[in-house]
């Protein structure tokens, strides 16, 4: 977030009750209120509407998110960021939007919102399927539904409901939380603008050594650089400056490799990994098996055995 034009986008997609929009608006709660936008809901159009301010001499209507964090939480579909294609491409830093808005005597007028920066967005819904579109320009990501997940997860649901206000002074008192909230306000106001990465052979290679080349890979090598960056920023304090630039090292460079080779096959193949690993881990021992295609049924009674969960028909 708190980079120049570095941030990415992040698509949580799994089904419901998983944790897709608990995991990033606990961890908004890290950061300084005023950068966070929730929304729990929007039309394509009343975006605009609402999240505006005019310039009175232009006329134009102002959306400034730079630097901010865009959480979408549980969104039914896409349409709106079929809208917010060319901010979350980061193809300019102004961009200019032509809407229709209904006067007070119901006839209509072309409004001009003009959106100013690039805002870190994080898409939360329940929709499994993603465009191609959608794919290149997130990272795709599913909360994990093992058995020991969620019996954690119902353990910290029991101990919060039970006392609520007793487990927020617990949790606020966390010498470790507070020393990360810390850290990310002193991060904030060091208003970095320019991170370099000496290395980009490294990110190169990772790339086009082995395998064959796909368009998507032009976006996807730009979030490996962009994640590296984002280490970079979260260690600055031990990473070199030099005429105002922060130098990233070749420790963020390797540990932005581990991060994404975890999730590397689901985002080339554009699929969520709650997707993946359904394809993973129940069709393709089905179909090492039996040697033929598997059937729903066989699908389900499997699923059902690895996560003691019904798998929705659709």
């Amino acid at each position: 977030a708190y980079t120049d034009d570095s941030q990415f986008n992040i698509s949580f997609r799994a089904e419901s009750s998983t944790g897709k929009s608990y995991i990033p608006l606990e961890i908004a709660q890290l950061f300084p209120k005023e950068d966070i936008i929730e929304i729990a809901y929007a039309s394509p159009s009343s975006f605009f509407h609402d999240h505006a301010s005019r310039d009175e001499e232009t006329g134009e209507f102002i959306i400034d998110l730079e630097r901010k964090i865009l959480i979408f939480i549980d969104m039914p579909h896409d349409q709106l960021l079929i809208r917010l294609r060319p901010l979350l491409s980061h193809d300019r830093k102004e961009l200019i939007y032509k809407i229709t808005d209904k006067t007070a005597k119901g006839k209509l007028r072309t409004k001009t919102v003009k959106i100013i920066g690039y805002p870190s967005v994080i898409f939360c819904t329940g929709k499994l399927k993603v465009e191609d579109q959608e794919a290149t320009r997130h990272i795709l990501l599913s909360p994990e539904t093992s058995q020991e997940k969620i019996r954690q997860a119902i353990y910290l649901k029991a101990l919060r409901e039970s006392n609520k206000r007793a487990f927020l002074k617990w949790l606020e008192s966390d010498p470790l939380r507070k020393l990360l909230k810390e850290r990310i306000q002193l991060i904030r106001e060091e208003g970095i603008t320019n991170i370099v990465i000496p290395k980009p052979e490294i990110i190169m290679s990772y790339f086009t050594e082995d395998r064959k080349l796909k368009p998507r890979y032009t976006r996807d090598v730009e979030r490996l650089i962009f994640l590296i960056k984002a280490l970079a920023l979260l260690n600055l304090w031990h990473r070199e400056r030099r005429d105002g630039d922060l130098i990233a090292n070749e420790e963020d460079i390797f540990n932005a490799l581990q991060l994404y080779e975890s999730i590397a096959e689901a985002q080339e193949l554009g699929v969520p990994p709650y997707v993946y690993d359904i394809y993973k881990n129940i069709i393709i021992p089905l179909y090492k098996e039996n040697g033929i295609g598997v059937s729903k049924r066989e699908l389900a009674q499997k699923f059902h055995e690895l996560h003691g969960r019904v798998l929705e028909d659709w």
